[in-house]
Parts: structure tokens; C-alpha cells; sequence
């Protein structure tokens, strides 16, 4: 029997987020474990990630060319995408795994249901935060022109 070492974040995202979402099959919650914890039974987890489908709306501020590159050879202005949801991550190992190893392992998730069923890009919604915004820019994502009605960009990455 494991026993699992929380994390109060960590643990109010799993109960109240992740886990409804899996049980509605919603979104998929990837979590990355402290291997050395596996030999201890006191599972520790190191990061999370949640990769879900989404229709995605095009907002009135994108432009011609970036509707054609969403849209591929279609005129819709919803279009099914890839959602990263949620990225987080223990404080207790801020320095073991960086923010970008959790976006390339998402991404390789990404990578084999594109192969398998296709799809043209991720969509994440990020706060107008600064350093979120900066994180996702060096991990190849774009910031679409207009903030959605709740205050989020809508970031983009094709596949």
C-alpha cells in the first residue's frame, strides 16, 4: 500500500478539478511522481499536467491570415483544438524539473493523439500575468489578439 505525500495546491487541484474532469471524461490529468518515492511508498508528486479537447472561438480581433492558418480550408470560427490545461508544480521541487519539461511532455501526449486523429493546434487561457505570459512564448505559443470576456489570453501553438 502507497501512502501520498500532498501538497495542499496540489491536492485542492485533484480533488476539486482534476478528478470530476476525469470521472466526466473531460480532460486527462498527467501527474509526474518523484521516482525515488515509488522504493519509499510515499508517492510524491513533482508536477501535474491536464490535456482536454476544446472548440475553440475565434475572436473578432484575429486576422485573416491567422483565421486561414486555425482554419485550415474551412470557414468556421469554432474549431476543435487541443487544450493544456492546467501545469503545475511542487514547490518542494521548484529546482528538479523545469516549467518547460512539463510542456515537452505534454506536448509528446499531444504529439501521439495528433499522429492517431489529427488536430492543428493547442490552446491555452493564461492570465494577463507577465511571467505566464513570458512562459508561454519561449515554449512556442502565440497570444491571439483579444482577451476572452474573463480576462484570458488565448494562446496557440500549431502542431
Amino acid at each position: 500500500m502507497f501512502k501520498c505525500t500532498r501538497d495542499p495546491d496540489i491536492e485542492t487541484f485533484l480533488l476539486k478539478t482534476a478528478i470530476p474532469y476525469e470521472k466526466a471524461h473531460k480532460a486527462r490529468t498527467y501527474l509526474i511522481i518523484d521516482s525515488n518515492s515509488i522504493d519509499e511508498r510515499d508517492l510524491k508528486i513533482i508536477a501535474y499536467f491536464s490535456i482536454a479537447l476544446k472548440c475553440f472561438k475565434i475572436g473578432n480581433g484575429v486576422s485573416k491570415s491567422m483565421k486561414r492558418k486555425l482554419n485550415g480550408i474551412f470557414q468556421n470560427d469554432m474549431i476543435p483544438c487541443y487544450l493544456l490545461g492546467q501545469i503545475g508544480k511542487n514547490d518542494h521541487y521548484a529546482e528538479s524539473l523545469k516549467g518547460k519539461d512539463i510542456v515537452d511532455l505534454a506536448m509528446n501526449i499531444i504529439m501521439d493523439a495528433h499522429e492517431r486523429v489529427g488536430g492543428r493546434f493547442i490552446s491555452v487561457d493564461c492570465k494577463d500575468l507577465d511571467g505566464l505570459l513570458r512562459f508561454y512564448h519561449e515554449n512556442g505559443f502565440t497570444a491571439l489578439p483579444d482577451k476572452d470576456r474573463l480576462g484570458f489570453f488565448q494562446l496557440i501553438r500549431f502542431v
